[in-house]
């Protein structure tokens, strides 16, 4: 009799939590309403404005709501010749991974960062801001003032750049970087930064 109601027990929990998960996961991707920006039309100045504009969607690491005085690498892109916009979440083991990495070549170029001809938008999608808060306290340098932190909850700049796995990288260029034009490089997986230039 024990063990028929401890296996009960363990079928409810189990259908339980797969709910809970399915359910966090419809409402984190149906809530939002984002359109599709394909690499085609990606530029570095259309993919700040896009934050800039919609700013309202997204908040500090901090759960403050981004204001224009928050955005202090928005005004000059006169200067800028590669945007890269980051995309992790605290329960993404590929991303918690390359976090050293990432910082490793943020850190190599630093000066370019200072400069802004390099600047950074790292968007955490995470559900809840307390795993934020956590998963800073192993990674203090992500909330580093020359970078733009953007949490993301209603997923809205994962969907507007058609970002369906994490981590994720754009990298967006302001000269073509081949033959054919083009100015964006999409990675959807771990980004072997030791190699990036």
């Amino acid at each position: 009799m024990k063990a028929k109601l401890l296996i009960v027990f363990l079928i409810i929990a189990a259908v339980v939590t797969g709910s809970v998960f399915y359910l966090k996961n419809y409402y984190f991707y149906s809530t939002t309403r984002a359109e599709k920006i394909e690499d085609a039309q990606v530029t570095i100045d259309q993919t700040l404005g896009l934050i800039s504009e919609n700013r309202e969607q997204f908040q500090t690491y901090e759960g403050k709501v981004i204001s224009s005085e928050r955005l202090p690498l928005m005004p000059d892109t006169t200067k800028t010749e590669k945007l890269i916009l980051h995309f992790w979440a605290s329960w993404c083991d590929p991303c918690i991974n390359e976090i050293p990495e990432l910082l490793a070549y943020l850190k190599l170029h630093g000066d370019e960062i200072k400069a802004g001809s390099l600047k950074i938008v790292l968007v955490s999608v995470d559900y809840e801001l307390g795993a934020i808060e956590k998963f800073l306290k192993s990674f203090p340098e992500l909330n580093a003032t020359a970078y733009l932190q953007l949490w993301d909850p209603e997923g809205y700049l994962q969907k507007s750049f058609n970002i369906d796995r994490l981590p994720a990288t754009i990298m967006v260029h302001k000269n073509p970087i081949d033959d054919k034009g083009k100015l964006v490089e999409r990675y959807m997986a771990v980004v072997n930064w030791k190699q990036m230039r």
